[in-house]
């Protein structure tokens, strides 16, 4: 997977209800059998809208790249 450049795409917010904060990132290095993390970001998104979900702090929609590239083997200082 070196060298390959990807988008992840994550939720975040409080559910509220006495619920623990929620994270969770869809990424194909992550989760490669979720299918298009942007797809499954939306789609978990319109199922909360769906159910009329209502959160106390979201929930947030938020995208990032990332590039992989090789481990690079260094010292630990001794």
């Amino acid at each position: 997977m070196s060298g390959q450049t990807f988008e992840e795409w994550r939720v975040t917010g409080d559910p509220g209800g006495g619920y623990p904060p929620y994270e969770f990132t869809w990424s194909p290095m992550r989760n490669p059998h979720l299918g298009d993390p942007e797809r499954g970001a939306r789609g978990f998104l319109a199922a909360i809208e769906s159910v009329g979900g209502r959160w106390a702090d979201g929930p947030h929609l938020s995208r990032r790249t990332v590039t992989v590239t090789d481990w690079e083997e260094v010292t630990n200082g001794q």
